[in-house]
């Protein structure tokens, strides 16, 4: 009775644990079953507002209309530092606080700058602060206003004390979510870095400088610096020196004006810049703005283009402007409100049908810049994110993809981007999405894209796209120097040795073997129904010697197809100690050693029994060395320096092992691949992002990766 009791036991245990993994069964059955999908997103051009870009609402915004708020990105406002810095210490932020709360209200962003003095007539002024000058400052009379008191600019009290006020306002408003940009309005006529109607002395280049030092504590909120005319670009000014050195962005006064299309270009992919018209529209229609020059439409595209701006003044200081300016020139507020700063658009892409729920999922896309500049996130915060979501839109989940940065995705280029994730398994996931955030801890994404299929809280639906059928990549013949595939062997059958391995390259660098006992063993219709190289892991391998063409010191793109079996990392391609690509069954690698006998590794994971496709790429003009697999970028490390030099007598070529020192100053062949190698390609440069995921793709297509 007692071992029929104990039978019982027995089975109702193991029931219990199969029912226990169950879910984990399915998911690893559904991972199997896992197909690519190709999906084609389809652009429109909906009016779209995103943050770091836009239309500006100048002033007096009780003026403006509820149209001009509905096209609008921010609001923006001056005022006078003695109406802010009242005191030794003692400020009064209601002025700015009031402004910022209009634009708010109106779910818009808010930008300011605060003047030191201006000077308009003499009947239209403000001083700098009289407490200042009771401090100690020195000051002197405006030229174009007797009565209005200037700061003599390089006064060590007046410096101090405009320190004191920036720290003041890093205090406060760094950071902000709110807050768009800062001017930094430290010097000149209304904080335009020039002593037009003002007079007095020029500080020079080094106090200018130190004007600048003391806004680098804005760390999280973009800070512009007036470069009126070009002012302070060059060598040693205030503008280079606040581009090269804190990346702040710049603001063109007179935008408008032909000779200065082009003025705030330098700041391209560094910081944003931000248009200024001379006069208000109303004016400049009439030829009334100080230029002389009058209105006509290819202002805006001339500056916009010419500049690469991502922000533009909708209408300028008296509010109604903008009521005009939009119902005059509405088709120019909607043509450039997506054309300035940034205008992303996934063109393509491609999934697996599980969605990477419960598993790891790959995901590669693509993505064109329409507009005319980067986006800029101070600090480059900006993530991509994808979402499993249920029948109903909500979002179940979601995962960050590493590697992949909004801030590469240049104006008129189209980029590449692979990459991994992985879900927890949920049963009511339906449909996977992407989604663009300026900063990760954004709730939702907050980046709207040109495309269709986009949910109300801006993520992008991929499972409900068009889809399309899958492409054929092309390898890239320009600078092909070793192509090595296991299919095109002909005249074996499974388990012959192979003596030669043909080059598909053209470059007649073969891979030979004259030891018969070292010999690979081919196999057919292994890995997706094609051929494969077995290596034993003792002794086999196979070398193209040493010749010119590979030994390749300063680019190189190298990829492989292979499955190993082996608990120690080993050779699937060699060049002896100057570079290599070598994985055991559950960590790939790859290396290179330079000149200086530097030698840097990145190494990543697989999963064992798994088949992969490894790439290396190597560029002396960065010194970079990175690592993929199956398409996604795995890590990277700067070495610097040529890939070590090889004599023809000196480490061959291999595949399957290579040539390693050894105690005794020792050098020979070793570390014997154990698994299958299917294929190896290796180029003279360093392919482009396109080119890399083709070659990724053909391998992908070819091996069923």
């Amino acid at each position: 009775m007692f071992l029929l009791e104990k039978r019982v036991l027995i089975r109702v245990l193991i029931f219990c644990m199969l029912l226990s993994l169950t879910p984990f069964i399915g998911v690893l059955n559904h991972a199997s079953a896992a197909t690519t999908l190709y999906v084609s997103p389809q652009e429109n051009n909906d009016y779209l507002i995103n943050p770091g870009k836009g239309w500006i609402v100048y002033s007096n915004f009780a003026n403006a209309n509820s149209a001009v708020w509905e096209k609008a990105s921010v609001g923006y406002a001056r005022f006078n530092w003695k109406d802010i810095h009242i005191g030794d210490n003692s400020f009064n932020w209601t002025p700015i606080d009031n402004m910022y709360n209009a634009a708010v209200t109106k779910g818009k962003k808010f930008a300011f700058g605060v003047m030191p003095v201006q000077v308009n007539s003499s009947s239209s002024y403000t001083s700098m602060p009289q407490w200042v000058i009771d401090a100690g400052a020195q000051y002197y009379y405006a030229s174009d206003a007797p009565s209005t008191k200037v700061p003599v600019w390089n006064d060590p009290v007046f410096i101090s004390k405009m320190g004191q006020f920036i720290t003041a306002l890093k205090d406060r408003y760094n950071g902000d979510p709110h807050i768009e940009f800062i001017d930094a309005r430290t010097f000149g006529n209304w904080g335009e870095w020039h002593l037009g109607g003002l007079g007095g002395t020029d500080p020079g280049d080094a106090v200018k400088r130190q004007y600048i030092d003391q806004w680098s504590g804005f760390d999280q909120t973009h800070i512009i610096v007036p470069i009126s005319g070009g002012t302070g670009m060059y060598a040693g000014g205030y503008g280079y020196y606040a581009r090269d050195t804190y990346g702040f962005g710049a603001r063109e006064d007179s935008s408008d004006y032909s000779p200065r299309w082009q003025k705030a270009l330098s700041f391209l992919n560094i910081g944003p810049a931000v248009g200024e018209w001379s006069f208000p529209y109303e004016k400049l229609k009439l030829g009334q703005g100080w230029t002389g020059e009058i209105w006509y439409d290819g202002m805006v595209p001339g500056q916009i283009n010419g500049s690469k701006y991502s922000y533009q003044p909708l209408g300028e200081w008296n509010g109604t402007d903008a009521n005009t300016f939009l119902s005059e020139k509405g088709n120019l507020v909607d043509e450039w409100q997506n054309k300035m700063g940034y205008w992303f658009k996934m063109t393509e892409a491609a999934y697996h049908s599980d969605l990477g729920n419960g598993t790891t999922g790959s995901l590669n896309f693509k993505m064109r810049n329409d507009g005319v500049a980067p986006i800029y996130m101070k600090g480059n915060t900006g993530v991509v994110k994808v979402a499993l979501l249920d029948s109903s839109n909500q979002v179940l989940a979601t995962s960050t993809l590493s590697g992949v940065n909004p801030f590469d995705w240049k104006p008129g280029q189209t980029v590449t981007n692979s990459t991994y994730f992985s879900f927890t398994y949920n049963a009511n996931a339906t449909k996977l999405a992407l989604g663009v955030f300026s900063k990760a801890s954004k709730p939702e994404p907050d980046i709207k894209l040109g495309i269709n299929n986009g949910t109300s809280s801006n993520w992008y639906v991929l499972s409900e796209m068009p889809s399309k059928p899958a492409p054929t990549p092309v390898v890239p013949a320009a600078g092909q120097v070793l192509w090595l595939k296991a299919d095109s062997i002909t005249g074996l059958n499974s388990g012959d040795n192979v003596s030669t391995f043909a080059d598909s390259s053209g470059s007649s660098n073969h891979a030979v073997q004259n030891t018969s006992t070292k010999r690979p063993k081919y196999y057919a219709n292994v890995v997706n129904g094609k051929a494969v190289l077995r290596f034993d892991g003792i002794d086999d391998y196979m070398s193209m010697g040493s010749p010119a063409s590979l030994n390749l010191q300063n680019n190189t793109t190298i990829f492989t197809v292979a499955k190993s079996q082996g608990a120690s990392i080993k050779g699937i391609y060699g060049r002896g100690e100057a570079m290599r690509i070598s994985s055991s069954d559950t960590v790939p690698r790859f290396l290179v050693r330079n000149t200086s006998h530097t030698t840097k590794t990145v190494s990543g994971t697989v999963y064992s029994g798994t088949w992969n496709a490894l790439g290396g790429t190597y560029s002396n003009s960065d010194g970079n060395l990175n690592f993929y697999k199956n398409g996604a970028w795995v890590g990277t490390d700067y070495l610097g320096g040529q890939i070590r030099n090889v004599s023809p007598d000196d480490q061959p070529n291999t595949i399957g092992a290579y040539m390693a020192w050894h105690t005794g100053d020792q050098k020979y062949i070793d570390y014997f691949f154990q698994g299958d190698i299917a294929e190896v390609i290796i180029y003279n440069r360093v392919l482009t992002v396109n080119e890399r995921q083709d070659v990724f793709s053909y391998l992908s297509n070819k091996y069923g990766l």
